[in-house]
């Protein structure tokens, strides 16, 4: 009661103040018997009054008298959309003054935590605009990489795991789960004796945070965190179960399905990924997972990070820290000895886009002539690029490759970096060819499954509590 109080009486002083209103000196009271059962509904009311004009309860007196219970019943189930989006208001001037957005940044422990949460649930808001949400979100995810904490709503509970790995590489190995009946996806990750652990849950934290707030068709939506109950405090990335595998997997299935669509899903979800300032960096066909209708989704983003890390000063580093990858499809400038720190960049994404396509239309890897990973970089570093199958080849003749595609890919490989087209180029280019054709297959109810809609299932019954919202108003404020 008392942050709704506060909240009105800012929001009231800058609401006369802008638009010069005449507030009435006295407003007629409230007949219980005629509106609610308790005078908490009506203090409530009262205090919503301050902040939330188009839900004045002055306005239903007395001429929408009869419509007072139904329209008090929507200011009280809205009060907390309407502290939520006062609260937006003064987190989205914090981001437009460095002083207070790096004092933001220095929370540490239960302050870091409260605050936290409350920048994922500002997230959820409906009113936030596209461009404040970004900003929201990469500070959500510099506190989280700092102080190695993450929204508590990420945390996930009751999940059983399955007997044994699935999958196993070298970032982590890939278990199957159930949750509340649903299969689920766990991406155990893996930790030695001498790792840093510290370190590591502030990678892992900051790497979850973007993935929970990707939402696209073409990009596999994250759940949350699961906490593996054994000596080592494992914790688990949480996605839904792909029973269709990858792509790879999928096309040896299913080898007559209509490969150009396919190359198109990929595109699209790159495309929105770019947009949205990330480098996947680990591009390849066991990183695409299939759905149940046939379409391709990008997954795994061991590599992913912010291109723009500095949102207030509107500078953009253009590249992230290279941390790894798997060498065949690697673009040339990751591999150079001569760059002792490599920086993964869009151009390297389109780079390994190709190779995916390589993956697609010739059924191997790139430079599957070459056993050894350093051969391979030896010859990628003479210039050399995947061969191209021969005209005969079931690549050609089964699969859907065509002179145009192969022309693009090799586009996508050329040596510099900048000459090579844009992933939204390509995805324009790929939408041309597929346009004389028509895709046979069904729409995924991304909706049913959206990482927003799981958690609002789970936790958005649960909500910041008053205390909370009070305690960081003032911090804030």
């Amino acid at each position: 009661m008392t942050v709704c109080y506060e909240i009105g009486r800012r929001c009231s002083k800058e609401t006369v103040k802008e638009e010069h209103r005449q507030v009435p000196h006295t407003i007629p009271p409230i007949s219980l018997s005629n509106t609610c059962k308790s005078w908490d509904s009506v203090e409530r009311a009262q205090l919503l009054d301050n902040y939330h004009p188009q839900y004045s309860y002055a306005q239903f007196y007395p001429e929408h008298r009869d419509d007072l219970n139904l329209q008090l019943a929507e200011c009280l189930g809205d009060r907390f959309t309407a502290i939520t989006s006062v609260i937006y208001s003064l987190f989205a001037s914090i981001l437009q003054d460095k002083d207070r957005y790096d004092a933001l940044l220095s929370y540490r422990g239960d302050s870091a935590q409260q605050i936290l949460d409350l920048l994922q649930m500002l997230l959820d808001c409906p009113e936030a605009n596209a461009a404040t949400k970004k900003s929201l979100l990469v500070t959500l995810a510099k506190l989280s990489s700092r102080t190695g904490l993450h929204p508590r709503c990420f945390i996930l509970t009751g999940i059983l795991r399955g007997s044994s790995p699935l999958v196993s590489g070298a970032f982590g190995d890939i278990w199957k789960g159930d949750f509340n009946g649903r299969p689920v996806c766990l991406k155990v990750i893996k930790m030695y004796a001498d790792s840093s652990k510290e370190k590591w849950v502030k990678t892992f934290s900051k790497e979850a945070i973007l993935w929970s707030h990707v939402s696209h068709p073409n990009v596999l939506p994250f759940y949350g965190i699961f906490h593996l109950d054994e000596i080592h405090g494992r914790m688990c990335l949480v996605s839904p179960w792909m029973d269709r595998g990858n792509i790879n997997e999928y096309l040896i299935q299913n080898p007559s399905v209509c490969r150009l669509f396919l190359t198109l899903d990929i595109a699209q979800g790159l495309v929105y990924l770019h947009e949205q300032g990330i480098v996947h960096g680990d591009i390849k066909g066991a990183n695409i997972l299939v759905t149940e209708s046939g379409r391709a989704c990008l997954a795994d983003f061991g590599l992913s990070r912010f291109q723009d890390g500095a949102e207030l000063s509107g500078s953009q580093s253009g590249s992230t820290s290279f941390l790894g990858g798997t060498t065949r499809w690697q673009a040339p400038e990751l591999l150079d000895p001569k760059v002792e720190h490599p920086q993964l960049t869009k151009e390297s994404d389109v780079y390994a886009y190709a190779c995916v396509l390589y993956e697609i239309y010739v059924g191997r890897v790139p430079f599957f002539e070459y056993m050894r990973d350093v051969t391979v970089i030896y010859k990628i570093g003479q210039g050399k690029k995947p061969s191209c199958p021969p005209p005969d080849s079931q690549s050609f003749s089964i699969w859907g490759l065509t002179d145009q595609l192969w022309s693009l890919m090799e586009q996508c490989w050329e040596k510099d970096a900048q000459t090579r087209p844009s992933i939204f180029e390509i995805m324009l280019g790929i939408e041309n060819i597929c346009s004389s054709l028509s895709d046979p297959r069904t729409t995924d109810d991304w909706e049913e499954r959206s990482a927003s809609r799981f958690r609002n299932s789970i936790y958005r019954s649960d909500r910041l509590s008053i205390h909370v919202l009070e305690t960081v108003l003032s911090w804030v404020s």
